[in-house]
Formats: structure tokens, C-alpha cells, sequence
């Protein structure tokens, strides 16, 4: 069984890029091709999700070793938060370098020096959401000694999208602020940026907290 762990905006043409972990192996997977945004609201998929599906690797070169294809794809309702919570924990990293099993230059991972994975759940001390001041209407966050760190978690890109304002990011905040735990799933980009700092750049995937979740940005309307 497999349960969604990751739901980003890809593009602005409305794909959305999705990862995956198996409940026993903790094994995780980004099936390709992209799904359409359309299809995950009609479809109500949302992390924590359970898929099925055949899914194939396909050869990569890391730190990108999630790919796979897939067929047959389907989905089979959500899973409860017990077990969302128990894949986090089993898919949890003390810290970034180790996570990703390779360096991490602030929010940079080398082209040199590759990570051997991209995805990685960490259970953050603090974490504060801030407004992009370079793009309008998106969200970064500064978590444990990291700053200005991208969110692409779709949830919090649809909601903020459509009332990006400080109250908005006042009430994020206040939520985060009450909750007892909060696990992020963190990522590396696909490679761009020009040298010194061309690599893998790291973008936080989902915002997850325990015992509640905002259900405001866990929800389509």
C-alpha cells in the first residue's frame, strides 16, 4: 500500500507532481507522468491518500531516485492519521545532509556532489511561513536555521493564492504555533540555476502537524 506523502505545484499549466510511500518498506516513489490538477480535485486526491498501481522504475541519475512509471493507477480513499503519522516517522531524517545523503550549501545541493535521494520527511523545532518577496502570492519558510526556503505544497499554494495577504500568513502561523508536532517533507529541484550556485535546490513539499490539521489548506472548494 502506498500513501501520498508529497502534492506539489509543478508548473502553471496545471500538473501536479506527487510522491508516494509504501506503508512497510517506507520505500518512496514520484510516479510520472504528472497528474492533472483537475483530475486530483475531482478525484478529492490529497495527501495522505491511498494509491495502487504497476509501478516501473526507470533510469535515473540521482539525486532524482523516486521516478517511476506507472499504470493502472488508482486511488483508494484516505488513510487515517495514525498511520499518515507512522509513515512520516518511518521516512524521518535527524537532519538534511544525512536525509539526503549528500551536502547541503544553505538551500543548495551541489551539482558537483549529488544527494542519493530527493525526498525526506524532517520533523522541524520551528517553523515560521513568510511571503515570497520575490514571486506574488507564494509562500517560503524558515524552519530550524533554514531560511526562505520555497513551498510547494499545493495545499498552502491554492489556499494563499487565493487571499495572499498577512492575515493570511498571520493565521498559518497562529495554527502552526498551537500544534505539538510539525514534519515536513522537504525536496530537491530538478538541477537549474547557473555556477557557483547551480544544483538541486530545496523546496519544502508539504507541511504536516499533529494532533490537527489546518483544514483549510487540506481541502478543495
Amino acid at each position: 500500500m502506498y500513501v501520498i506523502t508529497d502534492l506539489t505545484q509543478f508548473s502553471k499549466d496545471g500538473r501536479v507532481c506527487m510522491a508516494a510511500v509504501n506503508t512497510e518498506t517506507g520505500r518512496c516513489i514520484r510516479p510520472m507522468p504528472y497528474l492533472n490538477q483537475d483530475n486530483c480535485r475531482e478525484n478529492r486526491i490529497l495527501p495522505g491518500s491511498i494509491i495502487s498501481g504497476d509501478f516501473e522504475s526507470v533510469p535515473v541519475i540521482e539525486p532524482h531516485i523516486e521516478d517511476v512509471r506507472y499504470g493502472n493507477l488508482q486511488h483508494l480513499g484516505p488513510c487515517d492519521a495514525l498511520t499518515f503519522k507512522k509513515l512520516l516517522d518511518l521516512t524521518r531524517s535527524n537532519d538534511l545532509a544525512s536525509g539526503f545523503d549528500g551536502p547541503i550549501d544553505k538551500k543548495l545541493n551541489p551539482e558537483s556532489l549529488p544527494a542519493k535521494r530527493s525526498l525526506i520527511t524532517y520533523k522541524a523545532g520551528s517553523v515560521e511561513l513568510v511571503a515570497d518577496g520575490y514571486k506574488a502570492g507564494k509562500l517560503r519558510v524558515h524552519f530550524d536555521g533554514q531560511s526562505f526556503v520555497p513551498v510547494n505544497d499545493l495545499g498552502y499554494v491554492l489556499d494563499y493564492g487565493s487571499r495572499p495577504n498577512p492575515d493570511t500568513i498571520r493565521l498559518y502561523n497562529q495554527f502552526l504555533k498551537s500544534q505539538k508536532e510539525i514534519y515536513l517533507r522537504i525536496g530537491l529541484t530538478r538541477i537549474h540555476g547557473t555556477e557557483p550556485r547551480r544544483g538541486y535546490w530545496l523546496q519544502v513539499n508539504g507541511v504536516y502537524t499533529f494532533p490537527k490539521r489546518n483544514s483549510e489548506v487540506r481541502r478543495y472548494v
